[in-house]
């Protein structure tokens, strides 16, 4: 990977005190001492990330994955926005289609996509028949709705990335926003072990408390409401983690923290020459969706914070 070292000032409220929590790929992961933000101290550059959206999303695993989200997220954007008829809706980073496909199948509704994934986007256009766009800078419409699920752990600068959107937006236009709560409860017993922390992709890592600093930071869209809701995989996933740890310590005399530092966590992308299956697709097919709507809630133990905000007049 060919990386950018960037200046290790917080790039949400600028400030340069921060202190590093642990290595992730040859990579650490900092975090601001003032609101929380968290980051890799090296970047990606955009010739690899454009080149690693492009081919690194053919598997089956990636579209089962999206299957799945879809109906999290339109279950999600019901229970916060209740009737969805009658609205012109943008899914921004829409990644295969399937959410932004489910959208325009309600009344009197339309939703056209946004991918910079060549594999994706093609499948949204040539398979659902969506009207797709590369990127922002080609659309010269307004929408009443715009959505944007993970995506914004993916973006250098989220700043502009949000007064971007906020241009496409209609006055009381609402933007829901998803992304992973990388200070929940369940990211600080996990630590470098957390499966989400991927630093050649997730490079912006947000809790609410470095979400309303940036919000304060805009002038044109306003913050309604942050909730989180429970990721059953997550938390699943952290349970085996503590009993693998447990089993470690007692084989070795290590400490627990010790035995975090070993082996438990694998580089990711030593497992992209194969093919992985997305295990227990069918049960997740149903169970995370319900799990997921019936756990929102303005509480901050969720493991994805969804972030409802609304264009001045």
């Amino acid at each position: 990977m060919n990386s950018v070292h960037p200046s290790h000032s917080c790039r949400i409220c600028g400030s340069a005190e921060y202190k590093c929590l642990f290595p992730v790929e040859d990579v650490n992961i900092l975090e601001c001492l003032q609101c929380g933000f968290r980051f890799p101290d090296q970047l990606p550059s955009s010739e690899d990330l454009q080149a690693h959206y492009d081919e690194g999303y053919r598997e089956s695993r990636f579209m089962h994955g999206q299957r799945v989200n879809a109906r999290i997220n339109r279950l999600v954007l019901g229970r916060l926005l209740g009737d969805l008829s009658n609205l012109k809706i943008l899914d921004v980073g829409a990644g295969y289609g399937f959410l932004a496909h489910s959208l325009s199948q309600i009344r009197n509704s339309t939703c056209e996509a946004v991918e910079i994934s060549q594999a994706q986007r093609v499948h949204a256009k040539n398979v659902l028949g969506l009207r797709t766009y590369e990127n922002l800078s080609e659309i010269h419409s307004r929408y009443d709705l715009i959505v944007s699920f993970e995506v914004l752990e993916h973006i250098l600068d989220p700043l502009p990335f949000l007064v971007d959107l906020s241009k496409l937006l209609k006055p009381f236009g609402s933007l829901i926003l998803a992304t992973d709560h990388f200070r929940s409860p369940t990211v600080m017993r996990m630590g470098s072990s957390f499966p989400k922390w991927v630093p050649h992709e997730h490079i912006s890592c947000f809790s609410p408390a470095s979400v309303y600093r940036l919000f304060d930071r805009l002038s044109s869209i306003d913050l309604v409401s942050l909730q989180t809701y429970a990721s059953w995989e997550l938390r699943l996933a952290s349970r085996l983690l503590k009993i693998r740890q447990q089993l470690f310590a007692n084989q070795s005399g290590e400490s627990k923290d010790v035995a975090l530092q070993y082996g438990i966590h694998k580089n990711s992308r030593e497992k992209c020459g194969r093919e992985r299956s997305y295990k227990f697709y069918r049960s997740r097919l149903i169970l995370s969706p319900l799990l997921a709507v019936a756990t929102l809630s303005p509480s901050t133990s969720g493991e994805m914070m969804i972030i409802h905000a609304k264009k001045q007049a």
